[in-house]
């Protein structure tokens, strides 16, 4: 109930960042995500970079290994 209002005041015009861990609810409403890793962007893009790469998403998002920031794909790699 609360992630269709967010995006109802996002399509009218309101700004807003979202902190969430299910990526697939926070895709949902999204434009655009970073993905964080040990406190660094480990990858980034628009909602439809994202979701075609979810499984690489995911996989940065749930990772332990810090060098997964600097894997092809990182935010150095990423979709704009």
């Amino acid at each position: 109930m609360l992630l269709p209002a967010l995006r109802e005041a996002a399509s009218r015009g309101t700004a807003m960042l979202l902190v969430e861990q299910a990526i697939a609810s926070a895709l949902s409403v999204a434009d655009r995500g970073d993905v964080l890793s040990h406190g660094s962007v480990a990858t980034h893009g628009d909602v439809a970079y994202l979701r075609q790469n979810h499984a690489e998403t995911e996989a940065r998002y749930l990772s332990s290994d810090t060098a997964a920031a600097e894997a092809p794909g990182s935010a150095a790699h990423a979709a704009p």
